[in-house]
C-alpha cells in the first residue's frame, strides 16, 4: 500500500509486495538458523518462503492474465 502511495503506479506497487514478501521469508530463515541451536526453528521460514514462491508465482500469472484482457478491451 505504501508503494501504492509512493509511486502511483499499480505495476510497481505489485512487484514490490512479491519481492518483499519474498525477501522476508528468506531472511527468517537465515536469522532462525544463525540465531537459535535447534536447526527446526527455520522451517516456518522456509515453508514461508515456498508458499510466497509458489502464491507469489500464482498471482503474477493472474495479473498478467488481468492486464492483457485490460489491453484487449483498450484497443477493442
Amino acid at each position: 500500500m505504501i508503494s501504492h502511495v509512493l509511486f502511483k503506479k499499480k505495476i510497481i506497487s505489485r512487484t514490490i509486495s512479491i519481492e518483499v514478501g519474498m525477501q522476508n521469508s528468506g531472511l527468517g530463515v537465515v536469522l532462525a538458523r544463525g540465531n537459535f541451536a535447534n536447526p527446526a526453528t527455520a522451517i516456518p521460514s522456509a515453508i514461508s518462503s515456498l508458499t510466497h514462491c509458489l502464491i507469489g508465482s500464482f498471482v503474477a500469472a493472474l495479473w498478467q492474465r488481468d492486464a492483457k484482457k485490460t489491453q484487449l478491451k483498450k484497443y477493442s
